[in-house]
């Protein structure tokens, strides 16, 4: 049976030339020799690439052997652990409503049955070989999630025995976690898992059928395992016509959403009866009707006629993770012997670059100083224009409230001069004091941005140098002025009261007063706005340049530090013979790596 992913098929010849004679012949190596050819090349490997060696070594054990791992996948309750007692004919697994497999568990051929419980952090392994109920106890303790919550056991993986015929020509068996079950990592787990598996058992069953999450996670099995069977399982549990319709329904989902052929195989089966089938043959009426006969035949079948191919297909994709892993190892560790020769150099070159951009940051940053400044006296302008509107209508207000209000002219009239005297004392005193704090808002809003770019070129400068200097915060604000004339007003003289007494009307006395007032008034502000402008630009003129002042010589003690580093002299440190010698024997090994992907590739 073909798979939709099936891949080239790889050369089978034998030969008795040596790999290493073969890196130029125009035949291609067959895939057994490029993995003894890659044998060869890790005995040369650093310790860094033990893991990968090992990996090449159990690949070469698998295809020398011949074992296909052939896993069983399916979602949580889908009946897998039932179907591979069954399909096993040997009532081994422990099976639950819960989730059972928490570990991985692989089952092989012996004429004995037993589990062997591997444990992690060198912990010794655990045996049992007493009878299939002794086992199935110990696998429940230590694989379930119901007694190794979390697998505070600390299992690392399991492996069952058992005399079955099919796995006696070398198929291990995987018994993976339930995927779409409460526990999340049992998911991630057969994922994982499936980078060392050749083939596939896919179970679905009919209650209910095929769901999204299966979908989902069947597409990242297709990336990982090159063969697949798909198991619709629990078939008793629907009559014969909606068998069909779910029939229908997953080749549907099969064939549109995952891009299988219209004649990829679906088995029906019910493992619940051939668990309890005596005998794996058409006598028994169970076995017959649990529908595995045609799954093992198929499986067994397949086996037989491809098992190579199928090894080697399998085999190939994690051939080649292996030596990519190598590569990038070597790689690391020729950068790494080859770093001392490089470093001085590279690191002058870089701290020239980064002066001369430091520089070049640091003009611009302290060309925005005149910038904020300008900015800032503009603010501060167009604050005191849209203020005397306000102030105007203040004190023309408070001289009409106080003309309406006077009974006599001549009262009136002196208490208006006191009055607007301090009434525009205190309003420009007011709008001074606003000016001042809205000012400083900003210019520390400035201040908070020179000091954040002055802490990233600081960071850059003392990454570059052993130099430590100590980092400081900057807060400069504009103050007040102290010059006591700034707010006094000139006299506003009395009117004559023989001009007011010449009018006759009440009302036109007190329009003529207040118009006499509105109009000093209006002089006296505009008098009072100049002066207000002139010591804001003053005070903002001096507090950012005494802002520059302060960033210039802190970005001058950068730029020496950055200097010394760039323009000092020092003697880079020479290779030794042994360095030497050691580069070449990477660099060796890594022409080799190169050679062997490519043959893998042709």
């Amino acid at each position: 049976m073909a798979n939709k992913n099936r891949k080239k098929n790889l050369s089978t010849r034998s030969t008795t030339c040596a790999p290493e004679e073969n890196i130029l012949s125009s035949e291609p190596l067959s895939f057994d020799e490029i993995v003894d050819k890659a044998l060869k090349l890790c005995k040369k490997l650093p310790d860094s690439c033990s893991a990968f060696r090992i990996q090449i070594g159990e690949l070469r054990n698998r295809l020398a052997e011949g074992q296909l791992h052939l896993a069983v996948l399916g979602q949580f309750n889908r009946g897998k652990s039932t179907f591979i007692n069954a399909l096993l004919g040997i009532n081994i697994l422990p099976t639950s409503v819960l989730p059972i497999t928490a570990a991985q568990t692989n089952i092989r051929y012996d004429t004995k049955n037993s589990c062997t419980i591997h444990f992690l952090n060198q912990k010794p392994d655990l045996k049992v070989t007493d009878s299939l109920k002794s086992i199935r106890q110990t696998l429940k303790k230590y694989v379930t999630e119901e007694n190794n919550s979390n697998n505070r056991y600390g299992v690392k993986n399991v492996t069952i025995t058992c005399d079955s015929p099919l796995l006696a020509n070398g198929t291990v068996l995987v018994d993976t976690p339930g995927f779409g079950s409460t526990y999340i990592h049992n998911t991630r787990t057969t994922l994982d898992l499936l980078a060392e598996c050749d083939a596939a058992l896919f179970l679905i069953s009919a209650d209910p059928p095929m769901t999204q999450t299966e979908v989902e996670f069947l597409k990242q099995v297709s990336l990982y395992v090159p063969q697949i069977f798909f198991i619709l399982n629990k078939i008793d549990l629907v009559s014969p016509t909606e068998a069909k319709e779910l029939h229908s329904f997953i080749k549907s989902i099969l064939i549109k959403q995952l891009n299988y052929q219209y004649d990829t195989p679906i088995f029906h089966t019910c493992a619940l009866k051939g668990v309890k089938a005596k005998h794996c043959s058409d006598t028994d009426p169970n076995w017959v009707a649990s529908g595995l006969d045609s799954v093992k035949k198929e499986v067994l079948g397949f086996m037989s006629r491809e098992k190579y191919f199928t090894l080697s297909e399998g085999l190939n994709d994690k051939f080649a993770e292996a030596l990519h892993g190598i590569e990038h190892r070597i790689s690391e560790e020729l950068e790494l012997h080859k770093a001392p020769i490089n470093k001085r150099n590279e690191e002058k070159k870089r701290a020239k670059e980064i002066l001369e951009s430091i520089k070049s940051r640091i003009d611009k940053e302290l060309d925005i100083f005149d910038i904020e400044k300008n900015a800032l006296q503009n603010y501060l302008d167009e604050q005191i224009t849209n203020s005397l509107p306000r102030i105007d209508q203040e004190i023309y207000q408070s001289i009409a409230n106080t003309v309406n209000t006077t009974p006599r002219i001549s009262n009136a009239t002196a208490i208006l001069s006191a009055m607007t005297t301090t009434t525009l004392k205190n309003a420009f005193e007011r709008l001074y004091l606003k000016l001042i704090s809205s000012a400083n808002t900003h210019l520390r809003k400035a201040i908070d941005s020179h000091q954040s770019e002055y802490a990233m070129i600081h960071s850059l400068a003392l990454n570059r140098s052993a130099t430590k200097e100590q980092y400081d915060f900057t807060e400069i604000d504009i103050e007040s002025s102290t010059d006591d004339t700034l707010f006094q007003t000139s006299d506003i003289p009395l009117p004559s009261l023989g001009k007011f007494a010449l009018f006759s009307s009440r009302k036109k006395q007190k329009d003529t007063i207040q118009h006499y007032f509105n109009e000093l008034a209006k002089k006296q502000i505009g008098i009072m706005a100049e002066k207000i402008r002139e010591n804001s630009k003053l005070m903002i003129t001096q507090s950012v340049s005494d802002l520059k002042t302060h960033f210039s010589k802190k970005y001058e003690k950068v730029i020496t530090i950055l200097e010394e580093t760039a323009f000092k002299e020092t003697t880079s440190p020479q290779e030794t013979e042994a360095e030497a010698r050691r580069i070449k024997e990477l660099e060796n090994i890594l022409e080799s790596l190169f050679e062997i992907r490519g043959e893998l590739a042709s």
